[in-house]
């Protein structure tokens, strides 16, 4: 099967990508790849996170998103999404509210890494 990317837009193509990846193939390679692209698409070193792609996925703004949130503008979500900052526990479940998923899948990188920690934890404790 052949993919050509029709848009320059860097962005829209790897979005096109993640739709098509998500149609036919399992969800595990989706993960796996995802987080490729997801570095590939990072232009500086931030808090890695999933916010962008799932809002993308479900076809939202980030003016819509952040009035579902009951923000003003767009700062606060554009700060998240560029992985700059990191939303306080209710905006994250919101925002998994919102894009219908699980908080922990939209920093699944970061969710991870503290997953890790932890059970390097109990292991050097002996649990």
């Amino acid at each position: 099967m052949h993919l050509s990317f029709s848009s320059n837009n860097k962005a829209m193509s790897l979005c096109f990508f993640r739709n098509f990846l998500l149609k036919n193939i399992s969800p595990y390679c989706f993960r796996a790849i995802s987080f490729i692209l997801y570095c590939m698409e990072a232009e500086t070193k931030s808090i890695p996170n999933r916010l962008r792609m799932h809002r993308r996925l479900h076809g939202l703004k980030q003016n819509h998103v952040a009035m579902l949130l009951g923000f003003h503008t767009t700062t606060q979500l554009s700060q998240w999404e560029s992985g700059q900052t990191m939303p306080n526990s209710a905006n994250l479940i919101k925002l998994g509210i919102i894009y219908n998923t699980f908080p922990n899948e939209l920093y699944f990188e970061y969710y991870q890494a503290l997953k890790d920690e932890i059970k390097s934890a109990q292991y050097s404790i002996g649990q």
